[in-house]
């Protein structure tokens, strides 16, 4: 039992040392039986009253069964093997021979990959830098496009109203003076 004790995973770990040593194979049975009987003792003391509800009785016997499987001690310590050290060679010389042998470069998948990856990231980057410079050049066309078109209307302004062009800013007091001059007949100056 103390062998069987040492196993972390019992199902997995006795199988696997059942194959290497068949000294195991009885002690596998043995566990087993040992299991069952507790779990069959256990399961007579899962009360049932009509009080109590499915959930609790399953939640009781979940527990019960837990308790059933930790009662064997279980640490990290793999058993000791009896086997001499001319089978732990040979076993050991069958793991290395089934390695399969690595032929060519290491790392071309990965450096393909990598190569893939930066060739996309150059390529949006490049779309991004050409998509820049077209909103650029839309943004000038457009700004171009409006300040030649106030040159133009402040030219045809100059050449249509010539009395009022006084400059590049006409002043508006003298503007309005001079309308109501007009409409007055110019009787009297308004002092603004």
């Amino acid at each position: 039992m103390s062998v069987i004790s040492q196993f972390r995973n019992m199902n997995i770990s006795l199988r696997i040392a059942s194959r290497i040593n068949p000294k195991v194979q009885s002690l596998l049975a043995d566990w087993r039986n040992v299991k069952l009987s507790k779990l069959e003792a256990s399961q007579g003391s899962v009360y049932t009253t009509s009080t109590t509800t499915k959930r609790v009785r399953k939640s009781k016997r979940k527990q019960l069964e837990e308790a059933a499987l930790n009662s064997v001690d279980i640490s990290g310590l793999q058993p000791m093997l009896a086997g001499t050290p001319e089978e732990t060679e040979a076993l050991l010389q069958e793991a290395y021979d089934n390695i399969p042998v690595g032929t060519g470069r290491r790392g071309k998948r990965r450096a393909r990959r990598m190569r893939r990856k930066a060739f996309l990231v150059q390529k949006s980057h490049r779309h991004k830098k050409l998509w820049r410079i077209a909103a650029h050049e839309r943004r000038m066309e457009k700004r171009s496009r409006v300040a030649r078109e106030c040159r133009e209307m402040r030219a045809l302004a100059h050449e249509l109203y010539p009395e009022h062009n006084k400059g590049k800013f006409a002043d508006p007091r003298e503007r309005i003076r001079r309308e109501r001059e007009e409409v007055e007949g110019g009787v009297e100056k308004i002092s603004m």
